[in-house]
This record gives C-alpha cells, structure tokens and sequence, in this order.
C-alpha cells in the first residue's frame, strides 16, 4: 500500500508566515512625516556652522529591519555593513544631496538626523528613504527653516532684558544665549558665540519654554465686532 507523502502542518504554517511577513514588511515603508527641530552650535567650530536638527513623527511605522546590516548590498564608501535603507536630506528648491545617513540601526535613530551649513541655509527641506534591498524610495513633506513664512513677532513686555542663560534642547544639548525674539513660535536666540540659534518653542525643555513664555507680553485682547 503506497501513502501519499504530506508536509507537516507545522511547515505550511512556517512558510506562510515567512511569505506573509516579508509582504508585511515592504508594504511599511510608509511615507515620512519630517518635523525641524531647529539648531544647535557645532562643537569645536569656528567656521560658522550650524547643525539643523530633524526628526521623523511617525518613525513607528518603519520596521527595525529596514536598517538592519546588508553586507550583501553596495557599500557606503568603506563601509561593507551599511545599513539596508539610507536616509539623505535634501534641498527642496533643487533636490540637492544636503547630507546623508547610511549606517543607521534601528527606526529610533530618525530622531537624530541633521545637516550642517552656513548662512545662507535652504528655505525648507525634505528627506529621502530609500530601500535598497526592495529597490524603493519615498520622499517626506518639505519642512520650512523658520524663515520661509512671513515673520509674526510677539513682543517681549516693557522693560524686559533677558539675561545671558543656559537653554536645553530637546537632544539634552546645552548653549549659552539671550533670548532676542520670538516670531512664528520659533525661539530666536543669540549665542555667547554670537551666533544666531532658532529653536521651535517645542523643541526647548519645559523650564525653557517656561521662562520664554514669562518674558512675552500678553497677546492683545480681540476686538469687539
């Protein structure tokens, strides 16, 4: 008597899965929502660059292996264990390379993206994705400097003089500086460098937006109609 050979269950399970996962996994390369977090000093520079600070709001929606080591795909420059998907940040008037990351880990490093320049900097900016492995790519929303909008200044009360303070950023990053305005709640500071630093009211600690808060003057009353 002949049987008819079977694979086991437990094996169609597994391989369905794998097949299910894997079309899981491409279809999640969402589209990236970028948010400035404004700047910061470049330590140990004298040449007048900033660092402009970005993070992507939905970073939960990329899986961790979408950074995952690919040896097995073109390097990055020396580097033979790139990361699988690359992130560039680029000029949104032109689509030029402004800088690039490709040695991430893991979806939480897309708090930490930058790039670093001189005045003049783009107006707005958006940043690329890009799966090597599945060959696809997806562009984020362009974000705005805090300069491409019409400047909003709120006034700071009668006779307030900030005092030279320690700030702190959301990244723990600590400078010296004067509060000189704040326009479009963006925070313009002037630091004990003389440079120039616009932080997002957000993007300060609590203590900071705080005492930011406490040196503007109180918002006009609306007028009857």
């Amino acid at each position: 008597m002949k049987f008819a050979t079977r694979m086991p269950l437990c094996v169609c399970v597994i391989a369905i899965h794998a097949v299910w996962g894997e079309a899981r996994l491409h279809a999640e390369l969402a589209t990236p929502e970028l948010v400035y977090e404004g700047t910061e000093p470049v330590r140990g520079n004298s040449e007048g660059l900033v660092r402009h600070l970005f993070r992507v709001k939905n970073l939960r929606d990329f899986p961790d292996e979408l950074f995952e080591p690919a040896p097995d795909l073109p390097p990055c420059g020396k580097n033979t264990n790139a990361s699988r998907t690359w992130v560039n940040l680029h000029n949104a008037a032109d689509g030029r390379v402004l800088y690039g990351f490709c040695g991430l880990k893991v979806a939480k490093d897309l708090d930490g993206i930058w790039f670093a320049a001189r005045e003049p900097v783009p107006e707005s900016v958006f940043i690329t994705l890009e799966d090597r492995r599945e060959q696809e790519k997806v562009n984020s929303n362009a974000v705005p400097l805090g300069r491409s909008k019409k400047a909003v200044p709120q006034a700071l009360k009668p006779g307030a003089e900030p005092a030279l303070r320690q700030w702190t950023n959301v990244n723990q990053v600590v400078i010296e500086a004067t509060l000189l305005r704040v326009e479009n709640q963006v925070v313009v500071l002037l630091g004990s460098d003389g440079k120039t630093y616009r932080y997002p009211i957000g993007a300060l600690s609590l203590d900071d937006q705080l005492y930011v808060r406490d040196q503007l003057a109180p918002a006009p009353a609306a007028s009857p109609k």
